[in-house]
C-alpha cells in the first residue's frame, strides 16, 4: 500500500536532488556584474568546472582592477555560505501491530511508526 505523505513528498525530493541550487548572484552576463559581485558568483560555484573558468576568464580580463586578496575573501565567504545548506534525512512510518502477550495470553495491538522525509536547512543570505 502507498502511504500518501511519502507519495506527496517524493517530487520534492526529486526537485532537492536534481541539483537545484540557490545562487545569490546571476552568471548569465558575467561582464555587467561588479568585482565584489564576479568574486562572489565565484565562491558560490566553486564545485562546477566550466562554470569556475567562465567567471576566472572574467576576472582575468579585468586585470589588476578587481583586487585578488579581496576577490579571495569574498569568494571564500561565499564557498563557506553556500556549503551551510543541510539536507537531513529521516524516516518514521506509523502503523498497527498484533502482538501476542504471553504473560496476559492475548493479542494486543500496539501503535508503531515509520515516516520518511527530508530536513533542508538553507541560510538566509
Amino acid at each position: 500500500m502507498k502511504n500518501k505523505q511519502t507519495s506527496a513528498l517524493l517530487p520534492f525530493i526529486i526537485l532537492c536532488l536534481s541539483g537545484c541550487s540557490h545562487y545569490s548572484v546571476s552568471t548569465e552576463k558575467l561582464s555587467e556584474l561588479s568585482d565584489s559581485d564576479l568574486c562572489i558568483a565565484l565562491g558560490e560555484r566553486n564545485n562546477t568546472g566550466s562554470e569556475v573558468l567562465r567567471i576566472t576568464e572574467e576576472i582575468e580580463k579585468r586585470g589588476d582592477k578587481i583586487s585578488s586578496e579581496n576577490c579571495y575573501l569574498l569568494s571564500h565567504q561565499a564557498m563557506r555560505s553556500s556549503s551551510d545548506i543541510t539536507v537531513e534525512p529521516y524516516a518514521k512510518r506509523e502503523y498497527n501491530t498484533t502482538e501476542y502477550d504471553y504473560k496476559n495470553k492475548r493479542w494486543v495491538t500496539k501503535p508503531s511508526t515509520d515516516k520518511a522525509g527530508l530536513i533542508i536547512s538553507i541560510p538566509d543570505r
